[in-house]
């Protein structure tokens, strides 16, 4: 099965800040990382890569909303990562997602909804912080053909729905669901870009 994504209407084109030189057609200089929404009661790794196990803390910490409402108690692990990631699944079912500051949530749904307002989608959704790519689609060559965890072969195509706080440009921060999905794939880590609208 090919991956495809539908590309949705954009927002009429405003008047952005110009594009870094590595994003010209052909360029190799991007960078290319991937990131996960973590999940209470699960594997995943701090931001130095040590293993751990979310939720199995004492349960000290807060996920708050952005009024200070408490949304959930958590143990420390569970929330730094959820700060790192932007997304947090809980053992109980809810997700939650950054809100407005780094240090505040809100509740979403599945995957997260990204900076540009759109539902984040694994294996299609990327993060990148020129926002002169915002929304737009993007063929990222080294993807074309790559047998993802799924079992699905994507087609290369990815959309900018998101941004990151811990990166800078000439990066792709690629959306790859779980952390034990992120295990089982392997991708260069750069990678060439054509921008298709």
């Amino acid at each position: 099965m090919i991956l495809s994504i539908d590309i949705f209407a954009l927002p009429s084109k405003s008047i952005l800040p110009r594009s870094a030189s590595c994003w010209s057609s052909g360029s190799n200089d991007i960078k290319l990382t991937m990131y996960w929404v973590s999940q209470e009661g699960t594997a995943d790794v701090d931001n130095s890569g040590k293993k751990l196990n979310l939720g199995t803390g004492p349960k000290t910490s807060t996920l708050k909303s952005c009024s200070g409402k408490v949304l959930a108690n958590v143990d420390a692990a569970t929330l730094a990562k959820a700060k790192m990631e932007g997304t947090i699944k809980l053992a109980n079912g809810q997700t939650y997602n950054l809100g407005s500051r780094n240090d505040c949530f809100q509740n979403t749904d599945d995957w997260g909804v990204g900076s540009t307002g759109r539902a984040l989608v694994p294996f299609v959704s990327v993060a990148v912080n020129d926002n002169t790519l915002k929304s737009k689609t993007i063929l990222v060559d080294e993807l074309v053909g790559v047998e993802l965890p799924t079992g699905q072969i994507h087609n290369g195509c990815v959309r900018v729905d998101d941004s990151g706080w811990s990166f800078g440009n000439c990066q792709i921060d690629f959306l790859v669901g779980t952390y034990e999905l992120y295990q089982n794939i392997k991708l260069s880590t750069k990678v060439s870009v054509s921008i298709k609208d």
